[in-house]
C-alpha cells in the first residue's frame, strides 16, 4: 500500500493553537507522519473535498465568515477563491 494523505482544519487565534490546514500522510505501515501546514488560513475547522476536481473548501469560521477554495492538484493547496458566508459558519456541502 502506497503512502495516502488527508487534510485536517484547525482553530486559530484564540479559539485554538492551529496556523491552519494541515497535510497528514498516512505511510504505509498505517503510522503516520507529522502534519504539515499546506495552508495559512483563519479557522478553518470544516473541510470538504469537490470529488473528481482537487478542489478543497474551507470555512472560514470567524465572526465575518465565508468559504475559502483550494486548488488541492500536487499534495500543496493554493488558495483559487473566497465567498463571504455570514457569521461563524461551520459546515459546507459540496
Amino acid at each position: 500500500m502506497s503512502e495516502r494523505a488527508f487534510w485536517v482544519g484547525t482553530y486559530t487565534g484564540e479559539a485554538g493553537a492551529g496556523a491552519g490546514i494541515y497535510r497528514v500522510a498516512r505511510r504505509s505501515d498505517g503510522t503516520l507522519r507529522a502534519p504539515e501546514l499546506a495552508a495559512g488560513a483563519v479557522s478553518p475547522s470544516y473541510l470538504a473535498a469537490q470529488p473528481g476536481k482537487g478542489v478543497i473548501y474551507a470555512v472560514r469560521e470567524e465572526d465575518e465568515g465565508g468559504v475559502v477554495a483550494f486548488d488541492a492538484s500536487g499534495g500543496r493547496l493554493r488558495e483559487i477563491g473566497v465567498r463571504a458566508a455570514g457569521a461563524l459558519p461551520c459546515h459546507l456541502s459540496v
